[in-house]
C-alpha cells in the first residue's frame, strides 16, 4: 500500500511541477495512467484489431481454463498413469486402441522414460554421469538460445511484412 501511496504522491508532485511550468499540459493522475493502457476503442497498429481491456482478457482466460477443466478427467488414484481408451467404432479408420497407444507412446517419449530405463540398466561411473549431465545441460541451453533467436527473426519479419502492407 505504501508503494502505491509513494507512486501517487510522486505523480502528484510531478504533475504540479509540470502545471507550474507548462499551463497547457493536462494534469496527470494515477487513474489516468492505469486506464491509459486499456482504452476500449484503441486500435493495435500492427494487427488493426481492437485492444482488449483487462476485464476482457481475464474473462477470456477464465473461459479457456473452464473449457479445459471440463474436458479433463476427474482425479483418481491412477490419474497421471492412465490413458483413456474410447469405445470401438467400426467406421473409424484407426481404432481407439491405436490412438490410445500413440498417446501413451507420446507421453512416454516426452517424459523420456525409455531413455531413463536404459541409463539405469547399467552402472554409470560418477565422472561419466557428470560429463553426460553437463553435456545435456549445454545442449538444452544452446537449443533454447537458438529458439529465441529464431523467434526474434520471425517477429522481425512479421513486423516488416505488416509495415509493407
Amino acid at each position: 500500500m505504501n508503494f502505491l501511496r509513494n507512486i501517487s504522491t510522486n505523480l502528484r508532485t510531478n504533475a504540479v511541477k509540470s502545471m507550474r511550468t507548462y499551463s497547457t499540459q493536462p494534469r496527470i493522475s494515477l487513474a489516468n495512467l492505469i486506464n491509459s493502457g486499456s482504452k476500449p476503442n484503441s486500435q493495435d497498429p500492427l494487427t488493426g484489431t481492437r485492444a482488449l481491456t483487462p476485464e476482457e482478457i481475464w474473462a477470456q482466460a477464465h473461459q479457456q481454463r473452464m473449457r479445459t477443466l471440463a474436458q479433463e478427467q476427474p482425479l483418481s488414484l491412477y490419474a497421471g498413469r492412465t490413458v483413456v481408451v474410447g469405445k470401438y467404432d467400426k467406421n473409424s479408420a484407426t481404432s481407439q486402441v491405436e490412438r490410445a497407444w500413440k498417446r501413451l507412446n507420446g507421453t512416454l517419449a516426452r517424459n523420456e522414460v525409455r531413455r531413463d530405463l536404459m541409463l539405469r540398466d547399467r552402472y554409470e561411473r560418477p565422472h561419466q554421469m557428470r560429463r553426460r549431465l553437463k553435456s545435456e545441460r549445454h545442449r538444452r541451453r544452446f537449443a533454447e538460445y537458438i529458439r529465441q533467436k529464431v523467434s526474434l527473426v520471425h517477429s522481425i519479419r512479421r513486423r516488416n511484412e505488416m509495415l509493407k502492407k
